[in-house]
C-alpha cells in the first residue's frame, strides 16, 4: 500500500510527463523568431558595411598605383630627351586626331610637357609628357655609354639592365662645355636621315651604333663619351623618344560602380605606339569627373616659384620651359565606391586646384552637373610634382 508521499511523487511525474503545453510553445518560438530575426537584421547591416568598405579599400588601392604612374612619368618628364638635333631630321608622331594636336613631329625639337587646358572630356586638361621612359618595355629605362676609341658600347653586367640586340636607342651628345655653360645641351646624334640605332645591327647597316660614336663626330663640339637610352624593343621606331597621352575619357564599359552620367569617365594613360602612332590606352583611375594640371615656374632665377599657370603658353620658348618649370601640381576630382543612398554628400561646389588673390588655378567644380551627385563620395586627390630632367645632366 502507497504512502502518502509515495502517491505525491507519482502525480508530479505524471504531471512532468505532459511537457509543453501549446501556449507555452507558440511563446518560445515567438522569442526564438524575434531573436532569429534581430540577428539577421545586424548580421546584414555588418556585411553591407562590410562590403561598403571592402570596395572602398579596393578602390583606394587601385587609386594610389594608377596616381603614382601618372606622378612618375610626370617626373620623369624629358628624361634624354634631346634639347638640338646634330642635323635636320624627319619623324612622325600621333596619329590619332586629338593626340596629334600635341605634336612636335615632323622635325621640332620634342617639348617634355605640353598640355590643353580644359581641352578634354567636360573641360578636363589634357596632359602629354615626352621622354625615354614615358614608355613600359624591355628596352625603355635601360641605359649605356660610348667613349673616344671604344669597339663597342659598355654594358651592364646585370642581365636585366642588358640591352637586347634588336632593341632601338637614341644617342646623346651632352656637350658638356665648361668655358661655356650656355652653350652645354643634349644633342641627338644621327647618322645621315637615321635618328636612332639598334644595339646590335650588322657593321654594315647604318644604324649601326659605330656610325653614331664619338670617333665619328664633328670634334669641336664632342663630349669624350654619349650616352645612349633604349625607347623599344622593335628594331624601328617613329620618333627618338616615348611619349604619354593622360586624359579623361568615358568608355562604354565603364565600372558600374561609376556615377551614370556623361561627364564622369576613366583617367587614362595612353602611351604613343612606336609602329604606328596609335594609342595603347591604360586605365588609371576609375570614376573621375575632373582633372587639372597647374604650373609653377621661377621667373627670376631666385629658385622660388613666382608664376602659376593653367597652361604652358607662356614662356613661347623651350629653353626659358626649361628652365623655369619648378613644379607641376595635379589635381583629380573622383569618387569612392558606389552610389549610397544612404549618404549625402555636403557640399556642391569643389575646388578641383586652388585660389590666389582672386585667380583660381585649376577650377571650381559644380557636383550638381552630375546625376544624384550627393549620393556619391566625392574626394579631390592631389600631389605636386618637382620635374628632375628638364635641367642638364
Amino acid at each position: 500500500m502507497r504512502t502518502q508521499t509515495e502517491s505525491n511523487t507519482v502525480t508530479r511525474r505524471a504531471r512532468d510527463d505532459r511537457g509543453f503545453s501549446l501556449v507555452e510553445l507558440i511563446v518560445v518560438m515567438a522569442v526564438f523568431v524575434g531573436v532569429m530575426a534581430l540577428a539577421g537584421s545586424a548580421f546584414n547591416t555588418l556585411l553591407t558595411h562590410s562590403g561598403k568598405q571592402s570596395r572602398l579599400a579596393e578602390g583606394q588601392i587601385m587609386e594610389v598605383a594608377g596616381l603614382e604612374t601618372l606622378r612618375y612619368d610626370i617626373e620623369h618628364a624629358g628624361y634624354a630627351l634631346p634639347w638640338s638635333f646634330q642635323s635636320a631630321i624627319t619623324y612622325e608622331e600621333a596619329e590619332d586626331a586629338t593626340a596629334a594636336g600635341y605634336n612636335d613631329a615632323p622635325s621640332g625639337v620634342p617639348w617634355p610637357l605640353r598640355i590643353g587646358d580644359d581641352a578634354g572630356l567636360n573641360g578636363t586638361d589634357y596632359l602629354v609628357v615626352k621622354s625615354a621612359m614615358a614608355a613600359r618595355n624591355d628596352a625603355s629605362g635601360k641605359s649605356s655609354h660610348m667613349g673616344t676609341g671604344s669597339a663597342r658600347p659598355w654594358q651592364s653586367d646585370n642581365p636585366l639592365s642588358q640591352f637586347a640586340s634588336s632593341d632601338s636607342v637614341v644617342v646623346i651628345n651632352p656637350r658638356f662645355q665648361a668655358d661655356d655653360p650656355s652653350a652645354a645641351g643634349r644633342e641627338l646624334v644621327v647618322n645621315g636621315s637615321e635618328f636612332f640605332a639598334n644595339y646590335s645591327a650588322a657593321i654594315g647597316n647604318t644604324k649601326h651604333l659605330r656610325h653614331f660614336s664619338p670617333d665619328n663626330y664633328p670634334m669641336a663640339s664632342k663630349s669624350p663619351f654619349f650616352f645612349i637610352y633604349g625607347l623599344d624593343t622593335a628594331s624601328s621606331v617613329r620618333m627618338p623618344f616615348n611619349r604619354a597621352d593622360f586624359f579623361v575619357e568615358r568608355p562604354a564599359n565603364i565600372a558600374m560602380r561609376c556615377a551614370d552620367d556623361s561627364k564622369v569617365g576613366v583617367l587614362y594613360k595612353a602611351v604613343v605606339r612606336q609602329d604606328d602612332g596609335e594609342l595603347i590606352k591604360m586605365p588609371l583611375l576609375d570614376c573621375v569627373a575632373d582633372f587639372q594640371v597647374v604650373f609653377g615656374l621661377d621667373t627670376n632665377g631666385d629658385g622660388s616659384v613666382d608664376l602659376h599657370q593653367n597652361d604652358l603658353e607662356s614662356p613661347s620658348e623651350l629653353t626659358d620651359v626649361r628652365r623655369q618649370l619648378k613644379e607641376i601640381e595635379v589635381f583629380v576630382l573622383a569618387h569612392e565606391g558606389a552610389r549610397d543612398p544612404g549618404f549625402s554628400y555636403p557640399q556642391q561646389k569643389v575646388m578641383v586646384g586652388y585660389i590666389i588673390g582672386t585667380t583660381p588655378f585649376g577650377r571650381e567644380f559644380d557636383l550638381a552637373t552630375i546625376n544624384n551627385w550627393r549620393n556619391y563620395r566625392w574626394k579631390v586627390y592631389s600631389f605636386i610634382v618637382l620635374p628632375k630632367n628638364l635641367g642638364n645632366y
